[in-house]
């Protein structure tokens, strides 16, 4: 369409909810109000990256953050040096790097985001001076950048490893803090890895609701597993757990006095309080999709409240097991989908391997959790997060409203599974063959058929 703007007229750019503000330009009735964006969050709330590069076009630089402001990340001397390095490797003729905001400042973007609210090096990387490159052009595109995209991959220092529970051995999404710089957060599997600025060991503190905090030091180029104990996690059981993305839930929580201290976590996102309201217990603000922790007095629940899926581009209808296999029906499933279960106390997320895919159904791999007594499935399918509450004893679940008005099913859990939140839509359909996707998908595939690793 030649435009910046998706089909409803905003600036995905502009759309993000670290410092968004209305007075930007086209940047959408409020943050994350378009699909493209909220799938983007969806992704980085269960995938960690520990740097990013936005391909853009329109300028010949390369950016770091902050956006919003001219006062300095903390990982300025860092992301700098990384800027430098791409820089020096980069075959574009003109080509320069920058600090965002003294180029010009923006407020909601990408790359404040992904780094205010996860930790990563995220980069604007401006490929062609041209807005709309021609198809003729692209080849000479990427042979003057994939060179610099595979130096900055290859970052020469970079510490990494794995968060898991010292107890079970699972993974635990967690922050992990380092000496200097933005806190990042590892990912579902427990993975978290960064650039870092030398060869010198990097001291590291991981972090997790419910587990006692971990010092560490991490040798740069050599993986490390942190295990954290358990310090304080507790069955906690909001009734109903799943609830509307997008509204004010409240809940009942047995056993947690009306002066109790309670709260709802998560990482990248802002925490949520939580008091008691005639209905049980309300939360102060809307709930962005997806797992929330819940700490009541000290004791903790990972994972314990759902907030349901914010796109009405999926639907899920029942989940049926057939040996090993679980089986969800409904629609729109895409072939991207992935599916944790949580059990136990700690709800650590394992991952349930998708074994088929059609748009109307998915079959996983279900074997690691088919001896629990009782796990929670949950779900992403293009942008969308879903749940389904005690999926290891369902044979079908109910998309309706609870019975009896008052938020319990027959399993006492609410809602067998989370409904799409109203007035959403599907979003556009990316243009096939624009320019500007076909030099990015290019330089990904050249990418990933030069390194000799996944």
């Amino acid at each position: 369409a030649v435009s910046r703007t998706n089909a409803r007229s905003v600036d995905l750019n502009r759309n993000y909810d670290f410092e968004w503000s209305a007075s930007e330009s086209r940047s959408g009735s409020g943050p994350f109000s378009e699909p493209e964006a909220r799938a983007v969050r969806a992704l980085s709330d269960h995938t960690a990256f520990g740097a990013g590069l936005s391909v853009h076009a329109g300028a010949a630089n390369l950016g770091w953050v902050w956006n919003f402001t001219t006062e300095a990340a903390p990982d300025e001397p860092l992301v700098a040096q990384l800027a430098a390095a791409y820089a020096d490797a980069c075959a574009q003729p003109g080509f320069w790097i920058t600090n965002g905001a003294d180029w010009y400042p923006t407020r909601g973007d990408t790359n404040d985001w992904s780094y205010g609210r996860h930790g990563t090096l995220d980069f604007t990387l401006e490929v062609s001076v041209d807005k709309q490159p021609d198809f003729e052009e692209v080849a000479d595109i990427v042979a003057d950048h994939l060179p610099a995209v595979e130096a900055w991959l290859a970052a020469p220092h970079a510490v990494w490893g794995r968060v898991v529970d010292a107890e079970t051995g699972l993974p635990v999404p967690a922050t992990v803090t380092l000496a200097e710089g933005r806190p990042l957060i590892a990912g579902w599997d427990g993975a978290f890895g960064r650039p870092v600025a030398s060869s010198e060991p990097v001291a590291a503190t991981a972090r997790a609701p419910g587990y006692a905090p971990r010092a560490v030091t991490l040798e740069v180029g050599a993986g490390a597993e942190i295990a954290l104990e358990p310090e304080s996690l507790a069955e906690l059981a909001p009734q109903p757990a799943i609830h509307s993305a997008g509204e004010v839930a409240c809940f009942a929580l047995p056993g947690v006095p009306e002066e109790g201290s309670v709260r709802l976590t998560r990482p990248g996102h802002p925490s949520l309080a939580v008091t008691p309201a005639d209905c049980g217990w309300q939360v102060a603000g809307a709930l962005a999709p997806g797992p929330w922790t819940l700490e009541a007095d000290g004791a903790v629940a990972p994972r314990a409240l759902f907030a349901g899926a914010d796109s009405d581009a999926t639907r899920v209808d029942a989940v049926v097991w057939s040996g090993d296999s679980l089986t969800v029906e409904g629609d729109g499933f895409v072939v991207g989908a992935r599916a944790w279960g949580l059990s136990g106390r700690a709800r650590s997320p394992v991952s349930l391997p998708l074994r088929s895919w059609a748009p109307d159904h998915l079959v996983l791999d279900a074997s690691a959790v088919a001896d629990a007594e009782s796990w929670d499935l949950v779900l992403v399918s293009g942008g969308a997060w879903w749940a389904v509450r005690d999926a290891g004893g369902a044979a079908w679940v109910d998309t309706g409203a609870p019975d009896a008005g008052d938020g319990t099913d027959e399993s006492g859990y609410g809602p067998g599974v989370s409904a799409p939140g109203a007035g959403t839509d599907r979003g556009c359909q990316a243009t096939p063959g624009a320019p500007l996707a076909a030099l990015a998908a290019s330089m990904l595939l050249a990418v990933a058929r030069r390194r000799e690793t996944p």
